[in-house]
C-alpha cells in the first residue's frame, strides 16, 4: 500500500479491524504515533502511520480505513 501524506487510505480487501496501535514509546513522536492492527485474506497485519477512521468491525475493499500521516 503506497499513499502521500495526508492522503486516504484504502482498504486492499475485505478487512477486520482489530484495535489502534501504537507504534512508538517515543514521546517526541507523539505526531505519527498511530496505526490500526487488521486481519483479512488469510493475513494477520498492521499498518502503521495511519490515524484510522474506526478501531474495531468491518470494512470492505475499497472503503477508507484512515488518513496517512506526514
Amino acid at each position: 500500500i503506497v499513499c502521500s501524506d495526508g492522503s486516504t487510505v484504502y482498504a486492499p480487501f475485505d478487512v477486520t479491524l482489530n484495535g489502534k496501535v501504537i507504534v512508538y514509546n517515543d514521546k517526541s513522536k507523539a505526531a505519527i504515533n498511530q496505526g490500526i492492527s487488521m486481519t483479512g485474506e488469510g493475513l494477520c497485519f498492521k499498518l502503521f502511520y495511519v490515524s484510522p477512521d474506526q478501531t474495531s468491525g468491518s470494512v470492505k475493499k475499497g472503503e477508507s480505513i484512515g488518513t496517512m500521516l506526514p
